[in-house]
């Protein structure tokens, strides 16, 4: 071995999957290998757009005419790579798909910047994009972020017909990827719109979010430190416009515009915490707003309409969860709803306080009056059929009596609702009513102000109990004991 043997061999560092060889830089082509078993074109190294990838390639599993490129294989993005999917040089990039078992993904696990572009399947030989059935079960292309040392920004762009039923594969997915955006983009036809785990330092702006099969947007399991903020998001196929679930804490969602989406509009789920939905836009929805099994968040300053519940608090799993939600609802405006709020039994420990519900069936909805752990005032209810329905479910009337904080005592209840707060609902029976159990006839306006009196404690059960007998005997109400 002589002198030049030995420089060169000391001019040699390694570092990772990259040899860089001192005082000589790597050529472009030694970055960038195609695996013809896997079918993957690597980029190990450097930077590259679409034709500088190309050129190096040499290769038809990356093709194009003029600014339309055809991916025809696997493109994986390395740890300390970058690619950019920009207007520099394209205006559309469409990854091949047969609908069989030949589909290909882009898998970033360095740096992705995609701008001012389209990116879609596509099947060359019908010449269209790749269709998805309601079971998810066709095989479409996907891009995703992998464990990334950089970012994946998507800005300007249009992003369709991708993903199927397969995790990593969804569509559009980051999976323990932080520091990321996507903005003013178009998210379509995908089988998840956008998707994360793990991830955290993402922000989702003023982008365009619709026809997608099973979530618009879904930050889920242990993601964090998320805003989605100005979106407009509607006709999710079938579930949810914008879905946060299992173990995901510091999300903020706001102003944004949200309909017509299959299950619901915007939903917390599964251990959701310390995470804020305020002023969003929300109308034609099964339910407008849901909150199920997550603790610690506020919601407040909605608009939700022409929805069948316009915000649900409810528990699915007393097994796994507790009910103790200590959720903050307040000074949201909903409008001809069937319910307004709804509070699922065994839900404790929440305020709903400052909204105004209007033009309702229900204006607000508590299945157990007994459960007084949550807090109800301050809330106007106007022009409702009802304005507040409850469910109870003692054995004794004079038990319920004495467990009963009428709520309508601290909330103003306007007098054009429809009929006067249902506090004995399913208890109390008029005697007009025919199948219904529930109050028909409006409540002479002092028992309203004894029951309130009794409450506080300003006259003695005695003084109520006469008060109650006077209804009876004399016609107004009927009771029928369970």
């Amino acid at each position: 071995m002589n002198i030049f043997t030995l420089l060169l061999i000391s001019s040699i560092v390694c570092f990772g999957s990259v040899t860089i060889i001192l005082g000589n830089p790597i050529l472009a082509n030694e970055c960038v290998e195609y695996d013809e078993i896997t079918k993957t074109i690597n980029i190990e190294c450097g930077s590259f757009n679409l034709t500088e990838l190309k050129t190096e390639l040499n290769s038809e599993v990356l093709s194009s005419d003029e600014r339309e490129f055809l991916l025809s294989a696997n493109l994986q993005i390395g740890n300390f790579s970058k690619l950019f999917i920009n207007s520099t040089d394209t205006d559309w990039l469409k990854i091949k798909g047969d609908s069989q078992d030949e589909y290909y993904g882009i898998r970033n696990h360095g740096t992705l910047i995609i701008d001012n572009v389209k990116i879609s399947s596509w099947n060359p030989t019908t010449q269209d994009y790749l269709q998805q059935n309601v079971n998810g079960t066709i095989k479409r292309p996907y891009i995703v972020s992998d464990h990334a040392h950089g970012p994946m920004n998507i800005t300007n762009s249009e992003i369709s017909y991708l993903g199927f039923g397969q995790s990593y594969e969804r569509g559009l997915s980051y999976y323990t990827s932080n520091n990321s955006k996507i903005d003013n983009t178009e998210i379509h036809d995908l089988w998840y719109g956008f998707f994360t785990n793990s991830s955290n330092s993402i922000d989702v702006t003023n982008n365009h979010i619709y026809d997608n099969f099973k979530y618009g947007i879904d930050p889920h399991t242990s993601t964090y430190d998320l805003l989605i903020k100005n979106n407009t998001v509607h006709h999710t196929i079938l579930g949810i416009g914008i879905i946060c679930s299992h173990d995901c804490y510091d999300i903020t969602i706001e102003d944004n515009t949200v309909y017509s989406n299959k299950k619901a509009g915007i939903m917390f789920s599964r251990n959701m915490t310390d995470s804020i939905v305020r002023n969003n836009f929300v109308y034609d929805e099964i339910q407008g707003i849901s909150v199920s099994e997550s603790y610690n968040n506020e919601v407040y300053g909605n608009d939700i309409r022409n929805s069948t519940t316009g915000i649900h608090v409810k528990l699915l799993r007393p097994q796994e969860y507790h009910g103790n939600l200590e959720n903050d609802i307040y000074n949201n405006t909903i409008s001809d709803t069937f319910i307004g709020i709804k509070i699922d039994p065994d839900v404790r420990n929440n305020s709903v306080f400052g909204n105004t519900i209007t033009n309702s069936r229900y204006g607000i909805s508590i299945s157990n009056i007994t459960n007084t752990d949550n807090s109800i005032y301050d809330n106007t209810l106007t022009d409702n059929f009802y304005a507040i329905r409850t469910t109870i479910e003692s054995d004794s009337l004079q038990n319920e009596f004495l467990d009963l904080e009428p709520i309508w005592c601290k909330n103003e209840i306007n007098h054009l609702n429809k009929k006067e707060p249902q506090w004995l609902a399913n208890t109390l029976e008029s005697v007009k009513s025919e199948k219904e159990s529930r109050v028909t006839t409006i409540f002479p306006s002092w028992i309203k102000n004894n029951v309130c009196w009794w409450s506080e404690g300003l006259i003695s059960d005695k003084e109520f109990e006469l008060g109650m007998e006077y209804l009876i005997n004399n016609g107004i109400i009927g009771v029928k004991l369970r």
